[in-house]
């Protein structure tokens, strides 16, 4: 795809006559495009977190931009509708399961300076929210011993195989999903995967095959959680009403609501906060949905996903908050 420069643009005119779009699907062919200077920079998200940091550390003539404007979050979704099994909708497990995960060196593992953990439903890099995340987010440290401590508290001990069981002797396990086709997401399932089944939880990780990811009533109904990539901050507030909720009536075709969380509670503060227009009242109500979210765990958050953008020395001008100022980009040499 090539672009020409608009002399009308109302901006100016753009310092470069032509910007040149390479479609190029796989990843290695990409790094290979980059370290011979045949491309001079990277969109998109083909390239994995460890390759672009492999990338960046070998390129000398190019710098990595990590840039969380239009941030997400991978997490991994509670079935609130009829979970299989029903224990996973139960708090104290929630927040036992988060505890057992060590998300800091998933982080440094797969996503190394591109990620930071998950600790709120704000995104990073956000100065006029620290104080709002600082009051309101309660964070889940990795302590296996204490996820283990929860467990027992709502009836849980492990038998002779080292997993944990009720008192009825059945075993507490559940599937973790994921669709298959994001890299970061299906490296992430299998880690959090062997965690849990660390402290003795019986979990089954499946990567949904591309045939199914679209069945609408089946991605809904998934027994007990998935890992989805999901918008989260003031973009994730719209999805995540109930009225987004994918349901028999609305034939699933409704979606933003993955866990099917349906709380009043939570509904108003979303509704207050979308119909503010009082910048300290939104930002009050921001604060009361970060704490719900972080108290009560209808997903369970995991990392914040970021935009990585591999930039060649000869492109001037671009900027870490992204490629939106295509009009400045100049090239030297």
């Amino acid at each position: 795809m090539i672009l020409r420069a608009n002399d009308k643009y109302v901006l100016g005119r753009p310092k470069l006559d032509e910007v040149e779009f390479r479609f190029i699907e796989d990843a290695n062919t990409t790094q290979a495009n980059l370290l011979a200077g045949a491309v001079d920079m990277t969109l998109g998200r083909n390239i994995s977190g460890p390759q672009a940091l492999e990338i960046a550390n070998r390129w000398g003539d190019g710098r990595m931009f990590v840039d969380y404007q239009d941030a997400s979050q991978i997490a991994a979704y509670v079935q609130h509708i009829s979970p299989n099994p029903a224990i996973v909708t139960d708090l104290t497990f929630k927040r036992a399961a988060l505890h057992a995960i060590d998300r800091q060196t998933m982080v440094d593992a797969l996503v190394t300076r591109q990620s930071e953990v998950a600790h709120s439903w704000l995104r990073p890099g956000q100065p006029a929210y620290r104080e709002i995340e600082a009051r309101n987010a309660v964070k889940y440290e990795h302590d296996p011993r204490k996820a283990t401590q929860l467990l027992e508290t709502i009836g849980y001990t492990r038998g002779p195989d080292q997993t944990l069981r009720d008192a009825a002797g059945q075993q507490l396990g559940y599937e973790l999903r994921t669709t298959s086709g994001d890299d970061l997401r299906e490296k992430m399932l299998f880690t959090i995967t062997a965690e849990w089944q660390q402290i003795g939880l019986a979990v089954t990780p499946y990567v949904i095959p591309r045939q199914r990811a679209d069945d609408l009533e089946y991605r809904a109904t998934f027994p007990a959680m998935e890992l989805v990539r999901q918008p989260l901050d003031h973009r994730g507030n719209r999805s995540i009403h109930s009225r987004n909720t994918p349901l028999p009536e609305n034939s699933y075709r409704v979606t933003g609501n993955r866990a099917r969380y349906v709380n009043t509670e939570l509904d108003g503060l979303l509704d207050r906060y979308l119909t503010t227009i009082s910048v300290p009242e939104r930002r009050e109500a921001m604060g009361r949905i970060v704490r719900h979210l972080s108290e009560n765990l209808p997903f369970l958050m995991m990392l914040y996903t970021s935009s990585v953008y591999l930039v060649s020395n000869r492109v001037q001008n671009f900027k870490e908050e992204g490629p939106w100022n295509t009009h400045e980009w100049d090239v030297r040499g």
